[in-house]
C-alpha cells in the first residue's frame, strides 16, 4: 500500500516535469555529449589564455641577460617577463637582500614591461635607501623573483653575471664649471647651469649646500639633474631658501652606475647669500603622511613611523601637534591604528596628533564603518572626537580645517559633495582673518597644482575637483597639504606657491616614496620624509626632513613672507568645535527640536479631537 502510493507520487512528478513526453535514449545521449564537448572546449579555451603569457615562457626562459660579462659601468641589460608584484633583483652572491631591483608587469606601478629590454642600473630601485648602488667589479646573481617575496628559495630563474676588473676606469670626472646667482635675500630661486668635460662620462650632475670646510651636514643633496650634451640646467623652486651657514655649493658628477665622482666643481656664492634668522619660532607643528602602519610590528612602515616620533621629540619640544594628512592604517584594519597609538604613546615628550583619512583608511569595509574606526582614533586635545571626517579645530590662534571623503571613487579618489563644500565655504568665512594662515589638510591633490598630480603622473584625486578648487581658490590665506602621491619632495614643483592663490604642498610619505626622475608615471623609492613648520612673526618656514636620514632636505625648505603679528594665540580654543562655534552650538539645535515636537504634539491634539468629535456625532 505505501510501495503503491510512492510509485504513484513519482508518475505523477514524472507527468508534471515532462508533460506528455518522453525523453528518447539517443538524445539523452547525444545532448550529454554536447554538453561534455561543450566542457572540453571550454577548459582548452581556458587552457590557451591561461597559458597566453606562460606559452612564452614554455619556448623561451622567463629571464635573460644581454651577455654574462660587463664592463664596470656599462648597462646591464635585462629582459623578463612576469604578473603582478614579480620583480628582478640583481645580488651579491652571498647577499640576502637585492642591491637593485624592479616590478616587471607593466600593470604594476613602475613595472618595466614584460619582454622589454631595460637597464637594472638606470631602472632600478636602490633597496638599501642609499644615494647610489655601486655595482663595481665583481661577480653577482639576478634572480626573477614571485609576487613581491623576497625568500630566495622561491626564486623563478636566477643568472650570474661578471663584472669585470679590469674595465674600471681611471674616475669620472667632475664638471668643468658653473655658473649661478641666486635672486637675494637668502632666497635660492634662480638657474644653475653646470658643464662638463667634452669627454665626460656623467649621467648627472648633484650639487650639495657646503662651506669651505665641506658639505653642510645637517642637509641632504640637493636634487640631481639630468646631463644633455655635456651640460645640466637647474631651477631653484621659488620660496625656497639658500641655508644658513652656506657659502659655497658643491657640484658632482653621476656616473651611469650612480657613484658620484671623488672630485667636485666648488662655485662660491656671492657674499650674504645665505638665510639668516635667529629668532626661535613663536608656533611650531609638524605634517606627515602616509605612514601606512601595519601588523608587522618590525615592518618598514612602522619602524620608518618610530623614527619620525623620535625625530620630533628631540627636535621640536614645543610642539603643538603632529598632523597626519591621511592613509594611517594600511589596510583600514583597527589593530594598525591600535599599533600607531602605541608606538606614539610609547615616545615621550610629544605633543597631540590630529588624523585626516585616506583613501587606505577607508578599504575592507563599509564607507560608515571605517569612518567610525577613524573617528575613534582622531581625538582632539579636548578629549572629544570629529562628529565627522570633515572637521576644524582652533589651535594657539591659528585655524585647522580637515577634509575627508563623502564617496570614495576608483579605490582612490576622494569625493566632496555639494553640503560639504557649503561647510567649508562657511567654516572658511568664520571669523576670516586674510592677514592669517589657514592651514587646510586633505590626502588627496588638485590636478596639476604639486609633485604626483602633473600631466601623466596621475595620482591627483578629487573627483569633483572644479568645484573644490574654485572655491578655495578664493581664500588666498589658505596653506594646503596634501598626502596619497608619495612622491618624493626633491622632485619638481613640491610645492605650489603663487601670489593670490592658496599655497599647496605635497607632503611625500613617512612609509615609502615615489620618483618620477626616470619615467613619468613613477617608481618606488626607499625613504621617510615630512614637514617642520615654523611660524614666526612675520614668515612661515616650512621645513622638508628626511626622516630616514636624520637631515633637511634643501629643496623642499619653503619661506612664505608677507605676514604680520603672527603671534601666538593667548591660549588654545579647544571649546570651538567642527563649526568653530562655541559649545553652545547645540542649543539652538535643541530648541529647534523641542519646536517642532511641541507643533507635532499641537496638531496630534487636533486632529485627534476632530476624529473624536465625529464619532461623537
Amino acid at each position: 500500500m505505501i510501495k503503491g502510493s510512492i510509485d504513484h507520487s513519482v508518475n505523477n512528478y514524472k507527468k508534471t516535469r515532462r508533460g506528455n513526453f518522453t525523453v528518447p535514449v539517443t538524445v539523452l545521449v547525444f545532448v550529454t555529449v554536447l554538453c561534455l564537448a561543450a566542457v572540453i572546449a571550454a577548459l582548452s579555451i581556458c587552457s590557451v589564455t591561461f597559458l597566453d603569457r606562460t606559452s612564452v615562457y614554455a619556448e623561451e626562459k622567463r629571464l635573460t641577460v644581454s651577455k654574462t660579462e660587463y664592463e664596470y659601468g656599462e648597462p646591464i641589460l635585462i629582459t623578463a617577463y612576469g604578473k603582478g608584484l614579480d620583480w628582478v633583483g640583481i645580488y651579491a652572491p652571498d647577499g640576502k637582500a637585492s642591491i637593485l631591483w624592479v616590478y616587471i608587469d607593466e600593470n604594476t606601478a613602475g613595472g618595466v614591461g614584460n619582454g622589454v629590454q631595460f637597464d637594472i642600473i638606470d631602472r632600478g630601485v636602490i633597496n638599501n635607501g642609499a644615494e647610489y648602488a655601486d655595482i663595481a667589479p665583481g661577480e653577482y646573481i639576478v634572480r626573477l623573483m614571485p609576487d613581491d617575496t623576497s625568500d630566495l628559495s622561491r626564486a623563478i630563474e636566477t643568472v650570474k653575471i661578471k663584472v669585470l676588473e679590469q674595465s674600471l676606469p681611471a674616475g669620472l670626472k667632475p664638471p668643468s664649471g658653473a655658473e649661478y646667482t641666486p635672486v637675494g635675500n637668502g632666497f635660492a630661486a634662480g638657474r644653475l647651469k653646470v658643464e662638463l668635460p667634452e669627454d665626460s662620462q656623467a649621467k648627472d650632475v648633484q650639487p650639495y649646500w657646503a662651506d669651505s670646510n665641506g658639505i653642510l651636514s645637517d642637509y641632504m643633496p640637493l636634487p640631481k639633474f639630468k646631463v644633455k650634451k655635456n651640460s645640466a640646467v637647474y631651477d631653484f623652486p621659488e620660496s625656497v631658501i639658500i641655508p644658513e651657514g652656506a657659502t659655497e655649493l658643491w657640484i658632482y658628477s653621476i656616473g651611469k652606475n650612480g657613484k658620484r665622482s671623488d672630485e667636485c666643481f666648488k662655485l662660491s656664492l656671492p657674499e650674504g647669500s645665505a638665510f639668516k634668522n635667529s629668532e626661535k619660532p613663536g608656533t611650531e607643528f609638524q605634517v606627515i603622511s602616509d605612514i601606512h602602519i601595519t601588523q608587522d610590528n618590525a615592518h618598514i612602515h612602522n619602524q620608518h613611523f618610530r623614527l619620525v616620533l623620535e625625530d620630533i621629540s628631540k627636535l621640536s619640544p614645543d610642539s603643538i601637534g603632529i598632523f597626519i594628512d591621511g592613509d594611517i592604517a594600511d589596510t583600514g584594519n583597527e589593530a594598525e591604528y591600535k599599533l600607531m597609538s602605541e608606538m606614539y604613546q610609547a615616545q615621550s615628550g610629544l605633543p597631540p596628533l590630529f588624523l585626516a583619512i585616506g583613501n587606505h583608511d577607508l578599504y575592507n569595509g563599509s564607507m560608515k564603518e571605517k569612518t567610525d574606526l577613524f573617528l575613534r582614533y582622531a581625538q582632539k586635545p579636548d578629549g572629544t572626537h570629529p562628529s565627522g571626517s570633515h572637521y576644524d579645530y582652533y589651535l594657539k590662534g591659528f585655524h585647522f580645517v580637515f577634509l575627508g571623503n563623502d564617496e570614495l571613487v576608483r579605490g582612490v579618489d576622494t569625493t566632496l559633495n555639494e553640503n560639504t563644500l557649503k561647510w567649508l565655504k562657511k567654516t572658511l568665512d568664520k571669523d576670516r582673518d586674510a592677514s592669517k594662515p589657514v592651514f587646510l589638510f586633505i590626502h588627496q591633490s588638485l590636478y596639476d597644482t604639486v609633485a604626483g598630480s602633473l600631466p601623466g603622473q596621475n595620482w591627483n584625486g578629487v573627483h569633483n575637483e572644479e568645484a573644490f578648487r574654485e572655491l578655495i581658490y578664493n581664500y588666498p590665506e589658505i596653506i594646503m597639504f596634501n598626502g596619497h602621491s608619495h612622491w618624493t619632495m626633491d622632485s619638481e614643483r613640491n610645492g605650489y606657491i603663487r601670489e593670490g592663490y592658496p599655497s599647496i604642498f605635497n607632503t611625500a610619505a613617512t612609509a615609502y616614496l615615489w620618483t618620477s626622475y626616470n619615467i613619468i608615471t613613477g617608481e618606488n623609492l626607499d625613504g621617510s620624509q615630512g614637514y617642520y613648520i615654523e611660524i614666526y612673526d612675520d614668515m612661515i618656514m616650512i621645513r622638508g626632513r628626511d626622516f630616514a636620514n636624520g637631515k633637511w632636505i634643501p629643496a623642499a625648505q619653503y619661506c612664505l613672507t608677507g605676514y604680520n603679528s603672527l603671534v601666538p594665540g593667548s591660549s588654545e580654543t579647544p571649546e570651538r568645535n567642527e563649526s568653530g562655534n562655541s559649545k553652545n552650538v547645540f542649543l539652538p539645535v535643541i530648541i529647534s527640536c523641542a519646536a517642532v515636537i511641541v507643533i507635532a504634539a499641537v496638531i496630534v491634539t487636533i486632529v485627534f479631537a476632530k476624529k473624536r468629535k465625529k464619532s461623537i456625532i
